[in-house]
């Protein structure tokens, strides 16, 4: 299994690549500007719950050593609104 900081790597490789490649097909017609920008917020958020994961944020006393990485996947997920893609 990949480790969350390269996870985090791979995700920023994909922003960086959806960032140059969307608008170039944005404007080929490939797909519109509100797919574009949703699937790059998709990614952000993506890349945000891999950094709180990394981090622990909120998930263990600062006092004590931070937990392995498997006993954050058993918390409950944070919350955040949706923004449905919808065309």
């Amino acid at each position: 299994m990949m480790d969350i900081p390269e996870q985090i790597q791979a995700v920023r490789r994909e922003l960086q690549k959806r960032r140059n490649f969307y608008p170039k097909w944005v404007q080929m017609g490939k797909i519109t500007q509100k797919k574009a920008d949703y699937e790059i917020d998709c990614m952000e958020a993506v890349l945000q719950t891999l950094q709180v994961l990394n981090e622990g944020i909120g998930w263990y006393d600062k006092d004590q050593d931070k937990p392995d990485q498997k006993e954050l996947f058993n918390k409950p997920a944070l919350p955040r609104k949706s923004k449905a893609y919808k065309e």
